[in-house]
């Protein structure tokens, strides 16, 4: 199709399209004063075309062995390129005597002692906290509000695992079966002397159901303490004795980090649920003595 005055159409259609591009941001910002933007040659009747050209190397034999090892010569030692990643990542030297070497251990606020204890600096000394007694007054006090709101998850089992008790244990969970249902617990009697265990806390540690089912009875029937007020506290700690970490169990610094401020945030926190001292306090006079 041919225009009377093509290059007035083309002058309309190029500020059309400059126009709809800056609206719309469809390219970085056009400067419309400029001068220099790209002309779209007019195609004339006269204008000569010639067809695109192919360089071919005709002598090019990818069978001869002297031509690849000129294609493929900076391959050659491709493994030096990984030099500098390895050292990146690899772990600095801890006994090397260079003048200024990194640091073996990175700076922490809390150091575990032998597996049990979770030490930390203070204004007055050193602090020796207890960790599984901390943990057991963490859980415990965590365990009572879930109680009292009726809010714990429970974490079903795939199959029920069966629980054979003692006409004394049955009549002790009968007892205590709403604490226990309010814990998370699923219980469900199967026969007079036989109860399915279908659920379990969420926050137990992958511990087996029906284990800790037996294993919270008999602690709650063994605890012997003044503290604890009523039915539902002495199966909160027993809950926790269970629950809480254990002795020689390795715990990182955030870990240790995250115990010390949920223990300080507990009502309690100088006592375990069952009386007994969780925080020490080595005052700095008696580490001078020591000097």
């Amino acid at each position: 199709m041919k225009f009377e005055d093509e290059r007035a159409i083309y002058q309309i259609l190029l500020c059309t399209v400059k126009q709809a591009l800056g609206k719309f941001n469809i390219v970085p910002s056009i400067d419309f004063e400029t001068d220099n933007s790209i002309q779209i040659p007019v195609l004339r009747k006269d204008t000569k075309i010639n067809m695109p050209h192919v360089s071919i190397d005709a002598g090019y034999n990818p069978f001869n062995s002297n031509a690849n090892s000129r294609k493929h010569s900076n391959l050659q030692h491709w493994e030096s390129l990984y030099d500098d990643f390895e050292n990146e990542n690899r772990k600095p030297d801890i006994f090397s005597m260079e003048d200024d070497p990194l640091p073996a251990v990175a700076a922490s606020t809390h150091f575990q002692l032998k597996g049990k204890y979770i030490l930390t600096s203070v204004k007055s000394g050193l602090m020796l906290i207890d960790q599984k007694r901390a943990h057991e007054r963490i859980l415990f006090e965590q365990y009572l509000v879930q109680m009292q709101n009726r809010s714990s998850a429970s974490q079903q089992s795939l199959f029920p695992e069966t629980v054979e008790l003692s006409p004394d244990e049955m009549s002790l969970w009968l007892e205590l079966k709403d604490d226990f249902a309010a814990l998370g617990f699923d219980i469900r009697i199967l026969d007079e002397l036989t109860v399915n265990v279908y659920g379990s806390p969420g926050d137990t540690n992958n511990k087996n159901p029906a284990v800790m089912f037996r294993s919270l009875l008999d602690d709650f029937r063994h605890m012997e303490t003044d503290l604890l007020k009523n039915r539902s506290e002495r199966l909160a700690a027993a809950m926790a004795q269970e629950s809480a970490i254990r002795y020689n169990q390795s715990l990182s610094g955030e870990e240790m980090a995250h115990i010390a401020e949920k223990l300080f945030a507990c009502e309690m926190p100088n006592y375990s649920p069952t009386g007994k001292p969780v925080i020490h306090i080595l005052k700095m006079e008696d580490i001078d003595n020591f000097f």
